[in-house]
């Protein structure tokens, strides 16, 4: 009887010291395997079809063409103003006292013009970059909501589109970025999430006031000299000619 009490005492010792180790993380336990109705639901959306076809884009691409208009009727308007300076200039001798004066306007008219437009397009970019991630962020977030609402806790990237390859040294980087390669009807939502975004009223454009650049120097009272552009986002060096105005592109 007293052996089998030592046993059990013994054995009830042991077992408590390793319920201690496993609860401590000193040994090794084995990994939980989740139930089959644990595994998680995983839906498809093809996002760069969501972006390009939501209402949004539209407004976006509205206001970015708006804006590009805006800077090619200005580079016209300071394109005539500085032509008709030069003309004013060739009718004038090399003697004549007002040439010097005169070449100073037209100098300094050039490098302003040459600041302004670069300086516009420079706003523009940024408020174009500002619209895409706010769409980015608009997309995601209906994306979620849908997903959520059907029961779906996984959602991941897909396209449909071809490859459409350039050059043959597109190839891996183009498969790279298609890591789905095949997603069923059943568990493909982007559909759903199109309607959700087509039944959300698209934003108003805000009106935008026109952009003025910051203060300018005043001229130098030296006659002949002339003063250098302000500083902008990014600086801008003067223009090698009177009166040529740089085409930097909007994107």
């Amino acid at each position: 009887m007293r052996r089998l009490s030592l046993s059990a005492t013994v054995f009830g010792l042991a077992g408590l010291a390793l319920g201690g180790l496993l609860s401590s993380g000193l040994l090794p336990q084995r990994p939980v395997v989740a139930a089959p109705g644990d595994a998680p639901r995983v839906a498809a959306v093809d996002m760069f079809k969501l972006l390009k076809d939501a209402p949004s884009q539209k407004v976006i691409d509205t206001k970015r063409k708006a804006d590009r208009d805006a800077v090619e009727a200005f580079k016209e308007e300071q394109g005539k103003k500085l032509r008709s300076l030069q003309e004013e200039l060739a009718n004038l001798t090399r003697l004549d006292p007002k040439r010097r004066s005169l070449e100073e306007n037209l100098a300094r008219a050039s490098a302003l013009a040459e600041f302004e437009v670069k300086w516009r397009v420079a706003r523009a970019d940024e408020d174009y970059s500002a619209a895409l991630e706010k769409l980015y962020a608009e997309v995601r977030g209906m994306i979620r909501e849908v997903a959520s609402s059907n029961g779906f806790n996984l959602v991941i990237a897909k396209t449909d589109e071809a490859l459409n390859l350039d050059r043959p040294g597109e190839f891996t980087l183009s498969v790279a970025m298609r890591p789905v390669l095949y997603a069923d009807r059943t568990v493909d939502i982007t559909g759903l999430v199109a309607d959700r975004l087509a039944q959300a009223k698209p934003p108003v454009p805000p009106m935008v006031p026109p952009m003025v650049p910051p203060m300018v120097p005043p001229a130098t009272s030296s006659p002949g000299t002339v003063p250098p552009a302000p500083s902008s986002p990014g600086s801008v060096p003067p223009p090698s000619s009177p009166g040529a105005i740089p085409n930097p592109g909007m994107r």
